[in-house]
């Protein structure tokens, strides 16, 4: 599973604006190394704390993803701070 990928991913559909910036200031690789690592780092912890089964695998799965991977567009964050969005 590549944290990496998928963050990449989101964050260029979902808020290119940032994603062009990252890359522009040559910023993009080092903060794809550092998602990658802090989420893998996350995950892992989360497998520790939990019992070692397949739904605890997706438990942390999902928490990594929402947490940290998956990027609001910036529609969505504002709609957040105002309680439009949950």
């Amino acid at each position: 599973m590549s944290w990496r990928s998928r963050h990449e991913e989101s964050l260029r559909q979902n808020d290119p604006k940032q994603y062009r910036a990252l890359k522009a200031s040559g910023e993009l690789e080092e903060h794809l190394r550092n998602v990658q690592q802090d989420a893998e780092e996350t995950y892992q912890h989360l497998l520790g704390q939990m019992p070692n089964d397949e739904m605890s695998k997706l438990q942390a799965e999902e928490i990594v993803l929402h947490d940290m991977i998956l990027v609001m567009s910036p529609a969505d964050r504002r709609a957040q701070e105002t309680g439009y969005l949950d």
